[in-house]
């Protein structure tokens, strides 16, 4: 091991230390926890020392003869010189994260005759020997950074900025064994393109004991079943003492050369501890085995921006259930889709959300967007406080609700990954992230409750597809394929290798793994992918170019599926194909015969190409047993991307007990007849895109559409008229209340937030509006339907009656005779009760209560059967204010007599 780095002053003599920091200008010195000038806390487990600090500012960083201090303070003999070079900031985003950042920020570049000179090292440190520690961190992205002191060269592979660790050879290079009472440090030679930076340099006595440390501990195997053993195996240095908690306890004994191993039998989920420790202190790395049965492996293959037409799988079937190839199908080649769907069950009415990070959290939560709230896509530099909208406001009376959730997902409950990793599950992250926006911590996937993650973050699209470009710059630069850098491999391709690699990994530690392949492609731009590029004659420009990334996709889809069959576990392996919205094809009319594309209220914005199947089929399979996929079926029943959150829990038999909003599709899966969840959907988008302000509500073969800045309704039948051609909405006005009235209950249902009107700073909501249909009485109660939802809001709200329902108050009486006669049809107390007097004089008078415009007929009956006999007819109610009606009855030679009071 290289020499120990931030050791503890107390554990050495007072001036055994040099720290020196380089700063850019005098800005990063203030940010230490600062004592006067210079005198600073150091990074890490150093505890109290004084940093010698050397500021100057860009070209010219010339000095001469610094004197330096001791960690303690005191005044060294030793002194720093600099020969030209310059100084600058790493990028590093110190602020609030400790000492370690704000040293890494600032640096001292130097080459070729530039130079950086050490004298007057104590004869006495010369005598017991002394280590050098350089800490390098440029402001480049990739850059190789070799130093040389005494004709020894050593080499940092700077790969980005300093994110927290210390790696030797990635930001940190350590000398050993130096003797000379001074020496002089040199970066790189003529030719090498880029400075070496030095940020910090550490000058430490030799001869003393270093604090130890943990080089590896591990298990042979991460998940297992109840009782089963495992064996634990460890690297340390300069360890006196090593102790594994739980259990076995002191593992000293068993530990030669460093290195030591132990078998464990484990009966349920442990977290093994490790802790090496000497007189300087201790060190610990831990390991977790998993318990549980046997689960499946998931891959869920997510493109981005397919509709149903970008694909030679046709996803339009008839009523025979024979597939109707369209002509947007006979352009493109995906042979690999075809091979899924003809060994599992293809979705033809999936739905996703309108645009991409809303998909993607539900995906995560199970939740629809419109309850989870994050209902736009989250733009890279969106302050979650507001300020700024992502779409392309065409409406100008119009803005987003004001509170939604602009910096993405909510991780205060756990996720899907989080859920499948707390049961063992790898939850591996490749490709496209976009949960969240650049100033919340779910911008980083692994954030979000991923083990695993390559190439996710913020951004929703690539600043480039290809190698030679680096995958982009800047924020829209895809992070962690530096590998890839300068070479001609195209994105989708870098992102496949690393899902296999990663899963490969998986494989390899024994533990079942979700796999989230989250693709850039589709995405705009639309970059060509030259392996594909000749397959596309008829097609040019962008066109050309997108057909290219979907057969790469394509390619993506069928190479992982052959390193599962490579690494035998493809018959464990369920595959889970889907788009996280409608196309965003660059040809016009791309969607047909759906109408519209991303982010539009068609079904060409939300339908998306869905399909499950085992990566292999093996009826031997126990996984398979227990959720047999029948091959090549079609599934036209409506589902929705939220569904599949309960879905691959409970495939995966792991409990959840958060509110979702998706069901169970293993019955779907199974090609069990019947319907399994209800046929309805909610897609709730209150923003402006494509499409601006809308609601839509699918339930059965009907789509209703709301838009908010006209207040009108569309509806559609999307079976018979699947390109939404013709509006329903004049001719079906019963069914246009009625779906109103359910898209009005479900978007309070699920916490809607409303539109706003650009009226800023008040920027009132703009909330759903009934449609004003005159004589439309859905519950045939005689009041219209208007009438009864008096605010227009679609809800029941105090005191008013169901429109829905003819019996508001239960008490068998229809609401609008209840209105005629004047009782409360809110109060089932409130009766149509008929209540005999006896006059003074002998007479019989009836009352009942009554309301001004009724009016009413009177019958007698000497036996309650027969009724034929008009008392009375056409009996006025009483006038404006009266609440009852009064009828004297004439006398009657009968010995009994039953009167009945009928409203006419």
């Amino acid at each position: 091991m290289a020499a120990v780095l931030w050791q503890p002053i107390s554990a050495r003599s007072a001036s055994s230390v040099i720290n020196v920091a380089w700063n850019h200008t005098s800005t990063t010195v203030t940010a230490f926890d600062s004592e006067p000038d210079g005198e600073v806390v150091s990074a890490g487990s150093n505890g109290s020392a004084y940093w010698n600090q050397i500021r100057q500012d860009e070209q010219g960083a010339t000095f001469a003869d610094l004197a330096m201090k001791y960690s303690d303070g005191s005044d060294a003999p030793v002194t720093v010189s600099a020969t030209s070079g310059y100084t600058g900031h790493s990028g590093v985003s110190w602020s609030g994260k400790g000492d370690d950042f704000v040293m890494m920020d600032g640096w001292y570049g130097f080459k070729d005759g530039e130079k950086v000179a050490v004298s007057g090292v104590p004869a006495e440190w010369a005598a017991d020997g002394y280590s050098v520690v350089i800490y390098g961190d440029s402001d480049a992205v990739s850059r190789t950074m070799r130093y040389t002191i005494n004709g020894v060269t050593k080499t940092i592979v700077d790969a980005g900025t300093f994110g927290g660790t210390f790696v030797d050879g990635g930001n940190r290079v350590v000398f050993d064994g130096l003797s000379q009472t001074s020496f002089e440090i040199t970066g790189n030679a003529d030719g090498t393109p880029g400075r070496s930076a030095i940020n910090g340099l550490q000058i430490i006595r030799g001869g003393q004991q270093q604090e130890p440390q943990v080089g590896a501990f591990d298990a042979d195997d991460l998940y297992v079943g109840e009782g089963e053993s495992v064996v634990l195996s460890w690297q340390v240095t300069g360890a006196d003492s090593v102790t594994i908690t739980p259990w076995p306890g002191d593992v000293s004994s068993l530990t030669e050369g460093g290195g030591g191993s132990v078998s464990v039998s484990v009966n349920q989920s442990t977290t093994f501890t490790l802790e090496a420790g000497n007189a300087l202190g201790s060190v610990s790395e831990s390991v977790t085995v998993h318990v549980g049965p046997e689960r499946p492996n998931i891959l869920l293959f997510l493109v981005d921006d397919m509709g149903t037409q970008d694909t030679s799988e046709p996803f339009q079937v008839n009523a025979q259930g024979e597939d109707v190839p369209t002509a947007q199908n006979a352009l493109y080649r995906t042979p690999q889709m075809t091979l899924l769907a003809n060994q599992g069950v293809k979705f033809t009415s999936a739905y996703a959300m309108p645009v991409c990070s809303p998909t993607r959290c539900s995906l995560m939560n199970g939740q629809n967007s419109v309850r989870h709230h994050v209902t736009n896509w989250t733009a890279p530099r969106v302050s979650p406080d507001g300020g700024g909208e992502t779409g392309q406001n065409h409406v100008t009376s119009h803005n987003s609700p004001r509170e939604w959730r602009r910096a993405g997902l909510d991780t205060s409950k756990p996720t899907l990954p989080a859920l499948l990793s707390g049961a063992g599950y790898r939850s591996i992250h490749v490709g496209k992230g976009h949960f969240g926006n650049a100033t919340d911590h779910n911008a980083d996937p692994l954030l979000c409750g991923f083990d695993v993650n390559i190439g996710g973050k913020q951004i929703g699209q690539p600043g480039s597809y290809f190698g030679t470009a680096n995958y982009g710059s800047g924020n829209f630069q895809v992070p962690h394929l530096e590998a890839y850098h300068g070479t001609n491999t195209f994105l989708t391709e870098a992102l496949t290798l690393e899902m296999n690699r990663a899963i490969e990994g998986a494989v390899n530690d024994g533990v079942p793994f979700f796999a989230y392949m989250s693709h850039y492609a589709l995405h705009a731009p639309f970059h060509e992918d030259p392996r594909f590029a000749g397959n596309y004659p008829s097609l040019s420009g962008s066109n050309g170019a997108y057909a290219t990334l979907i057969e790469g996709m394509d390619k993506s889809l069928g190479d992982i599926r052959a390193k599962l069959e490579q690494l035998g576990v493809a018959e464990e392996t369920l595959v889970i194909f889907l788009s996280d919205n409608g196309s965003d094809n660059p040809m016009a009319n791309a969607s047909a015969p759906l109408r519209g594309k991303k982010g539009q209220k068609w079904e060409g914005g939300s339908r998306v190409p869905m399909i499950v199947a085992w990566s292999k089929i093996d009826p031997n399979s126990s996984f398979q047993s227990r959720l047999s996929i029948p091959a090549n079926r079609h599934e036209d029943d409506l589902v929705a991307v939220f569904d599949l959150f309960p879905t691959i829990l409970n495939i995966a038999g792991v409990e959840y007990d958060q509110q979702v909003d998706g069901y169970d599709l293993q019955e779907y899966f199974k090609g069990n007849a019947g319907t399994h969840r209800p046929q309805e959907l909610l897609i709730h988008f209150p923003h402006d895109h494509n499409s601006d302000y809308y609601t839509l509500l699918r339930v059965g073969e009907y789509k209703l559409i709301y838009t908010y800045h006209t207040d009108t309704f569309e509806l559609y039948n999307v079976v018979s008229d699947i390109g939404e051609s013709v509006d329903l909405a004049a001719a079906e006005p019963e069914r246009v209340m009625e779906m109103a009235r359910k898209m009005a209950r479900q978007l309070a249902e699920h916490g809607a937030q409303w539109p706003t009107y650009e009226a800023s700073p008040t920027d009132i909501d703009d909330p759903l509006v009934m449609p004003q249909i005159a004589g439309v009485d859905v519950d045939r109660d005689g009041i219209a339907d208007n009438t009864e939802d008096a605010n227009q809001n679609g809800l029941v709200d105090p005191g008013e009656t169901d429109p829905d329902n003819d019996n508001s108050d239960g008490d068998n009486v229809p609401d609008g005779e209840e209105a005629r006669i004047g009782t409360d049809p809110l109060d089932a107390s409130s009766r149509f009760d008929v209540v005999p007097v006896v006059r003074g004089d002998g007479q019989l008078e009836l009352n009942w209560p009554s309301a001004a415009g009724a009016s009413f007929t009177i019958r007698s009956s000497g036996d309650l059967i027969d009724w034929s006999t008009v008392v009375a007819d056409s009996v006025p109610a009483a006038g404006d204010g009266a609440s009852a009606t009064t009828y004297v009855v004439a006398g009657s030679e009968a010995d009994r007599v039953f009167y009945r009071v009928e409203l006419d």
